[in-house]
């Protein structure tokens, strides 16, 4: 993430058994170079970056073994702790947090998660906050969502059946599950959503879980990786996925495939995302680098790189809507193809677990060759829309 905005990437590192950290990118042309910034915040493992007092600059969230902290960005790379919020029992054990507008009203929420590294149980929060002052208030809406409060684990969030809200992928019960978004920030359990055998072996344990497109069809994938294994699954169009690791080429699960490190990118620039990851599973010579180069049949595509203004250039808190080309000027008579909003969270841009992916967002568009954008800005509000945009480009939209 690019924290003092001088247009370098620079650098976080998080370690749960102590200490968390920036680097400033001081790079010139054929030499990298990395200061410490000295922004050192306890024990850390998970973070991410949002605007929580809604001044135009962006913020560090990370979680310990106590809390979510609460750092105020000066838009300039520099960072002062003002407060934190207490989830869960002070042990050594995960601090998902992931700030997201679940119910669509502007403001966003902080969904956090805490267990032990072997459970895969756990308890997942979801809180309405707010910074007034120097304090931070908070409330626990959890119950009010319709999550179960305990056994139930948020690993990812994305809108799954593609209707313009964010819905929760889970751990619950040692399997998978998608809790889906009634647009007013209600969830209810989707049964049955994850078809084929590759829903029930083994369990999810430390991973994450996204939502894309990885064969370009227009049709929302889940990928999920845990503790020694990667799934895939292809979305139907109605609601189902299937198991596709085999069908896809990716690894088995009943091997160990992906573990502490994965993230998604067009590495061979061929529009479609590949998938890099790291697999620390059984011996320590067994360890390695696996690369999934994605050779499936090639179809339309577009990606988007939204630009917010000094102090949150990166846009976190930003959503973005694909709309189908040519339906009016009146979303309400658009058909919405895509939604998605910029959530920067565990050292990660799209969805990717103890990694970085890359910043621009991905979306499949099948067989449209044109369609519409409209980028609402946070937390401005403000919405930059582009008309007839051509498919397989990459489109700036600025703020």
């Amino acid at each position: 993430y690019d924290a003092d905005e001088d247009g370098l990437l620079d650098l976080t590192m998080t370690h749960g058994d102590g200490g968390g950290q920036w680097w400033r990118n001081c790079s010139q042309a054929g030499k990298l170079s990395f200061q410490p910034t000295g922004i050192i915040r306890g024990a850390a493992r998970r973070q991410a970056i949002i605007d929580i007092q809604r001044d135009g600059k962006a913020d560090w969230l990370h979680g310990s073994s106590s809390g979510i902290h609460f750092n105020i960005g000066d838009g300039k790379g520099g960072f002062v702790e003002r407060g934190m919020i207490e989830v869960g029992q002070p042990a050594r054990a995960e601090r998902l947090c992931i700030p997201a507008d679940i119910d669509g009203d502007g403001q966003v929420e902080l969904l956090s998660e805490w267990g032990s590294y072997a459970a895969p149980q756990g308890l997942s929060r979801i809180y309405r906050f707010s910074y007034s002052q120097g304090k931070i208030q908070s409330t626990d809406i959890t119950a009010e969502a319709g999550l179960p409060l305990s056994g139930v684990s948020i690993r990812g969030i994305g809108d799954v059946d593609q209707d313009g809200d964010l819905d929760l992928i889970c751990l619950e019960n040692k399997r998978l599950e998608i809790y889906l978004n009634d647009g007013q920030g209600k969830f209810r359990r989707a049964d049955g959503a994850l078809e084929g055998d590759g829903r029930g072996i083994n369990y999810q344990s430390w991973g994450m879980a996204v939502v894309t497109d990885f064969d370009n069809d227009g049709i929302a994938d889940i990928a999920a990786n845990g503790r020694n294994f990667l799934k895939i699954y292809r979305g139907a169009g109605n609601g189902r996925f299937a198991y596709s690791n085999v069908r896809w080429a990716v690894r088995d699960v009943s091997a160990a495939s992906v573990d502490d490190g994965l993230c998604f990118g067009d590495i061979d620039d061929d529009g479609d995302l590949d998938i890099i990851g790291y697999t620390a599973a059984g011996p320590r010579p067994r360890r390695e680098v696996a690369v999934y180069r994605n050779d499936l049949p090639a179809r339309n595509w577009l990606r988007v790189r939204p630009i917010g203004r000094p102090g949150n250039r990166g846009a976190a808190g930003a959503k973005i809507r694909i709309y189908q080309a040519g339906a009016g000027d009146q979303p309400a008579a658009k058909r919405l193809l895509w939604f998605e909003q910029v959530t920067i969270f565990d050292s990660q841009a799209v969805a990717s677990y103890y990694a970085l992916a890359e910043t621009e967002r991905h979306f499949g568009l099948g067989d449209h060759s044109r369609v519409d954008v409209a980028v609402e800005f946070y937390p401005s509000g403000k919405t930059v829309s582009r008309k007839d945009v051509p498919a397989n480009t990459v489109l700036r939209v600025e703020e």
